[in-house]
């Protein structure tokens, strides 16, 4: 069993998204899969990768730390739809899809809290071009708290998770 919290938060996350985001069909870590060949081969779109970017630590008391995360929550989408003007509207709604995923997906996680951290917030989210790959992507960064009890060996507290 996982006693790190971001592999814990991670497992949440994962849970999250999958169960309130039925659209996405494959959520994993982050490790740049989209940049190699063979293991973008494994990618299933629309998909989402989860990364733990940074985090800050701040001493509470003794060996408990405050972790203040970012959390990215990319979202890849292989969309070759036409949205020009004079496009079928049906078309164009097809093209456009991947925004209302990415609403779900702000809506799913805004505010929600894992059971051991603060609720989430959004901070930002950045939409580009993979040109080259023909991807669309969506980062959404999120920022939580936590603390973290798991150097505190005369008291440790586990982070909740019935797991």
């Amino acid at each position: 069993m996982n006693t790190s919290p971001k592999a814990l938060l991670f497992k949440e996350l994962q849970d999250r998204i999958k169960t309130e985001a039925s659209e996405i069909v494959w959520i994993n870590q982050n490790l740049a899969q989209y940049l190699n060949d063979e293991k973008r081969k494994a990618m299933i779109f629309p998909c989402v990768l989860i990364d733990f970017p940074n985090t800050d630590y701040t001493a509470l008391q003794g060996d408990i730390q405050m972790g203040n995360a970012t959390i990215m929550v990319t979202l890849f989408f292989d969309i070759w739809n036409q949205t020009y003007h004079v496009a079928p509207n049906q078309t164009i709604e097809d093209g456009l899809s991947y925004f209302d995923i990415e609403q779900k997906i702000y809506s799913c996680l805004q505010g929600w809290a894992a059971s051991f951290t603060q609720p989430l917030v959004r901070t930002n989210s950045k939409n580009q071009n993979i040109n080259d790959l023909g991807l669309r992507v969506i980062e959404l960064t999120f920022t939580t708290a936590y603390e973290d009890w798991t150097n505190n060996e005369d008291n440790y507290v586990g982070l909740g998770l019935n797991t």
